[in-house]
């Protein structure tokens, strides 16, 4: 049993259609898992005090994921990944994957660490209505989400590797895998630690969602390591194709952050209903899946030619 799951895993799919169906169908199941997500979360906690901390400790953490993780997504990353390996081997595409690695994880760890100090004075912009004790609260899971950003961007990157050599299954059930850490969290570690265990099942999520694209990474010796050798040419490239998108996303999380503040100070569940209100809204049962490549020189006919295309899934947090 454990041999043919593994075998599945590590299956190629170049029939670009049979990967559209499976990436479809994936992305269905992530969706009703967030579904029964959030009808657990209604059920166990209700539209509450304790629920609004829950969901008002995301916007941080979601705002770093989208204005610096998503700075090297899959989407930007993939077509620069496969055309160095297209055109000049594995090394090449190696060390253009280091590169990014190094830069990318050393400003994710060092703005984590800065606003993991500087969230007592952050946490009162996000929900001003909180009192005193909502407060410490709403810092000290914000706090403990920080290592949500890392191990999704990091996810993020090393999907790239998944999806040049055509390991759908795997980046199919990263986000499944990631609701069903959020469910642990809320029917294991929340009667065990309060608040806190809803906060230990996202980082469970997300280092799920990060650990099943390593065996691949592994298999094919992209395991990325530091390097001192940086091409900022390459990377400013990169930074400008993530950039248009980077800014659309995050304009709307700082629109999430002004209704989450408006809505603390409405009263207690109104946050809860809010995000439960937003993921009902955020369900979509028919997509295209067939995906998109983003062009960048002559890397648009490469990726044609090998099949490689990328689909994403909905908001990681509340969708």
């Amino acid at each position: 049993m454990v041999e043919k799951f593994t075998k599945l895993l590590n299956k190629e799919f170049s029939n670009i259609n049979q990967a559209a169906i499976l990436l479809g169908f994936f992305a269905l199941l992530s969706q009703i898992f967030g579904l029964i997500r959030d009808r657990t979360l209604a059920g166990v906690l209700g539209p509450s005090e304790g629920l609004d901390i829950y969901y008002a400790a995301f916007r941080i953490p979601d705002f770093l994921y989208v204005t610096i993780a998503l700075l090297a997504t899959v989407t930007a990353t993939l077509p620069f990944l496969t055309s160095a390996f297209e055109k000049n081997g594995f090394s090449r595409a190696k060390r253009f994957f280091d590169n990014v690695f190094t830069v990318y994880f050393l400003i994710l760890i060092g703005v984590s660490v800065l606003v993991f100090f500087l969230m007592p004075v952050i946490a009162p912009l996000v929900a001003p209505g909180f009192n005193l004790d909502q407060m410490n609260q709403l810092i000290n899971i914000s706090r403990i989400m920080l290592l949500s950003p890392i191990f999704m961007g990091l996810s993020n990157l090393f999907a790239s590797v998944t999806q040049m050599y055509k390991r759908f299954m795997v980046y199919a059930l990263a986000p499944v895998l990631y609701n069903i850490g959020i469910l642990i969290g809320v029917l294991g570690f929340m009667p065990i630690f309060g608040l806190n265990g809803l906060a230990y099942g996202v980082i469970l999520g997300a280092a799920m969602h990060l650990t099943i694209q390593v065996p691949i990474l592994i298999k094919h010796k992209f395991v990325p390591k530091f390097t001192t050798h940086i091409n900022w040419l390459e990377l400013k490239a990169l930074v400008m194709i993530s950039l248009p998108r980077t800014l659309g996303l995050a304009s709307k999380n700082i629109a999430l952050i002004a209704i989450v503040a408006i809505a603390s100070v409405i009263g207690e569940g109104a946050i809860s209903v809010f995000n439960f209100s937003f993921s009902a809204n955020s369900f979509t049962l028919f997509k295209n899946h067939r995906g998109t490549v983003i062009p960048s020189g002559t890397t648009s006919s490469v990726l044609i030619n090998r099949g490689v295309f990328h689909v994403e899934y909905p908001n990681r947090s509340i969708a």
